[in-house]
């Protein structure tokens, strides 16, 4: 019979396990610790830099992207790794990115009436998602940001500065 890893349950809200049971790790569960490895600030990571940040084993994460490259989901990048077309072909597909192609043209409005930045974002749990965001060019230092900042006790989940 075959051992079965079982470790305490991965999903969180702001560091808050969701569940606190013991739950097999699944093959799934740890391909989405990997893609869920990538984020703005890293876009292109090597094996190691996986490895580390998803906390699996060199060996798992090579296998995983092995059969994530088959599929599309991730991509080879001189030497490292990127998310792949197929997990971009299938994110346009959601709700989130409905409401995006809904919002645009109200936000780009905004944002040539303003001269401001202006963002979208969704709540998910007690984090906001931000789906869209438009710039402005050579903003001053001085340029506030619009920062949305959760506040699960307050009467209003958000406040803006």
């Amino acid at each position: 019979m075959r051992a079965v890893k079982v470790v305490k349950a991965q999903a969180r809200v702001n560091g808050v396990p969701l569940l606190d049971v013991d739950t097999p790790s699944s093959i799934l569960s740890k391909a989405f610790d990997l893609l869920r490895a990538f984020n703005s600030n890293e876009r292109v990571m090597s094996l190691t830099e996986l490895s580390e940040a998803s906390g699996l084993a060199k060996s798992t994460v090579h296998r995983l992207l092995a059969r994530l490259v088959e599929l599309g989901a991730i991509e080879h990048h001189r030497g490292s790794y990127r998310i792949g077309i197929e997990v971009f072909r299938l994110g346009v597909t959601s709700l989130a990115a409905s409401m995006r192609d809904t919002a645009i043209s109200h936000l780009a409005t905004l944002h040539r009436q303003t001269g401001r930045t202006v963002q979208l974002g969704v709540m998910r749990g007690h984090e906001v998602v931000f789906l869209e965001r438009l710039s402005v060019e050579k903003a001053p230092s001085t340029c506030s940001v619009w920062v949305v900042a959760c506040r699960p006790t307050a009467p209003h989940w958000a406040k803006l500065y």
